[in-house]
């Protein structure tokens, strides 16, 4: 890649964290609220179950913008991003069928 594609995929992750970052902090926040909950003696299963809710909605919201993001990286001629191992070859990297292959 050359330094304007670097600049341009740099500029459209900061982009992405930066609209999920709200999403993230309520996920986590409701995730504590969640393991707190379970955590006690007397737990408010109903209390729980709301919270397991919220979370799963939340998970959904950030998987649909790291979807929507990804669509955009592939439209701004990234087509590396997110397609793992697939970017540099079969049987390389961490997508090779042989023990100790992998590099990560």
């Amino acid at each position: 890649m050359n330094e304007g594609q670097i600049k341009s995929l740099e500029k459209e992750q900061t982009a992405f964290m930066q609209s999920a970052e709200t999403i993230r902090q309520d996920l986590y926040s409701k995730q504590r609220a969640l393991q707190s909950e379970l955590s006690k003696s007397d737990p408010d299963f109903g209390n729980a179950i709301v919270l397991q809710k919220e979370i799963s909605d939340l998970e959904a919201q950030l998987d649909q913008k790291w979807i929507d993001h990804m669509i955009i990286m592939r439209k701004n001629n990234h087509p590396e991003i997110g397609q793992g191992c697939a970017a540099i070859g079969p049987m390389m990297g961490c997508c090779s069928p042989y023990p100790g292959a992998c590099w990560q």
